[in-house]
């Protein structure tokens, strides 16, 4: 049977959560950082952000929607100590990911 995309990634969630999976997890949380100060501003003209953990991010608009991969971005441009948050609708994961 299919599960829904939530329980899908629910599942996923977990097993990164296992002590064994540490590596997987460290990997998923770089891919949400990319090293510099990118407000959507500049976001919008670009068309990927390199991450921490070495992969790239597509970034593109859909009208005044900007989406990260497939994500979108529900709240952008939130500043913080040590730099700026966009918050997204869903945990995006890295192609390459194995656990």
């Amino acid at each position: 049977s299919h599960r829904p995309p939530w329980q899908q990634e629910a599942a996923v969630l977990e097993k990164l959560l296992l002590p064994k999976n540490r590596d997987a997890l460290q990997a998923v949380l770089t891919f949400h950082v990319v090293p510099a100060a990118v407000d959507s501003h500049a976001a919008r003209r670009a068309d990927e952000a390199p991450t921490l953990n070495g992969e790239h991010l597509d970034v593109r608009t859909a009208g005044n929607t900007l989406l990260i991969e497939n994500a979108i971005v529900t709240q952008a441009d939130l500043k913080a100590r040590n730099g700026i948050v966009h918050v997204i609708d869903t945990v995006m994961l890295p192609a390459n990911l194995k656990i």
